[in-house]
């Protein structure tokens, strides 16, 4: 990964150091096991949900195997703030920036993305929420907002399948689908996305059973579908949807997906929404459907 090189262990502060309004020293650090308890704090202070956010162990010990993990602390070691990034393909994906409610003005944001961030030349993602203070910032470390991610739930009752069929398939085996169909290797997510229940992973095959889709389903809902043709983006989704039952779900599409006026009519809601921000040299398909935290 490309972040500083500090040990997890050390408790010691980087060179970055920024003051909050009221003058306690912020330090930015690598995160370990130690500061879970600290951050799972800060999430939760800042309305995240218990699972898939650095509330959950599970999301931030897989981003502290898999990924790169930050740590603001204050003069005591108190955790004020946590960022964390994930490396897809060629990109660098910032999975969360948070910091305390009572701390947040004070530069530590920018202070924890100085150290996730500190190569010019990175290519870089995210999900920005809509804190008008989020995107600005963004923007400065050189990322562009592209468009909306949109929080749709729904029922695929009324859905109708055109064809393509699904088949569940071992976690592994839709990691080694999607990395065919894209060259990225999302594995280690995939794992992690499927630990509760293995066998939630789909395949989506055409009409000569060749693979056009890969996914991975949550309790939450359709955490994750990569299909890279424009062509067969909305029957691939529809065909996941169905093969996942009547029961709603929530799932996060891209504003220009191709299936979105179809799932709208049929009475798919939109509940919230991010926004889509890359660096120029970055490219995120808008056929897939995307996790929030992982992409």
């Amino acid at each position: 990964m490309f972040a500083l090189s500090i040990p997890a262990h050390e408790a010691r502060l980087v060179d970055r150091e920024r003051h909050s309004p009221r003058g306690s020293v912020i330090g930015v650090r690598q995160a370990g096991e130690a500061d879970l308890a600290g951050i799972a704090a800060v999430a939760l202070a800042c309305g995240q949900p218990p699972t898939d956010s650095g509330a959950d162990p599970a999301y931030a010990r897989h981003l502290l195997a898999h990924g790169t993990l930050m740590a603001a602390v204050d003069r005591e070691r108190h955790v004020v703030g946590f960022g964390a990034t994930r490396r897809v393909g060629s990109a660098s994906a910032l999975t969360d920036l948070f910091v305390l409610p009572d701390r947040q003005g004070g530069g530590i944001g920018g202070a924890i993305l100085r150290c996730l961030w500190d190569a010019d030349a990175e290519t870089r993602i995210t999900f920005s929420s809509q804190d008008p203070r989020a995107l600005p910032l963004y923007v400065r470390f050189g990322l562009r907002p592209r468009w909306p991610l949109l929080y749709l739930r729904g029922s695929a009752a009324s859905l109708e399948a055109d064809g393509l069929h699904v088949r569940r398939v071992a976690a592994g085996d839709a990691a080694a689908v999607e990395r065919d169909l894209t060259g990225i290797d999302r594995g280690a997510d995939y794992a992690y996305w499927l630990r509760s229940d293995p066998a939630r992973a789909l395949v989506v095959h055409d009409h000569d059973d060749r693979p056009v889709a890969a996914g991975a389903a949550t309790a939450a809902g359709l955490a994750h579908l990569v299909c890279p043709s424009a062509a067969l983006a909305t029957d691939a989704l529809v065909a996941a949807l169905l093969a996942l039952g009547e029961e709603p779900q929530t799932l996060w599409v891209p504003g220009p997906h191709p299936a979105l006026p179809l799932l709208l009519r049929n009475q798919f809601v939109i509940e919230d929404y991010d926004i889509h921000m890359s660096s120029d040299d970055a490219f995120a398909g808008v056929t897939s459907v995307y996790s929030p935290a992982l992409a």
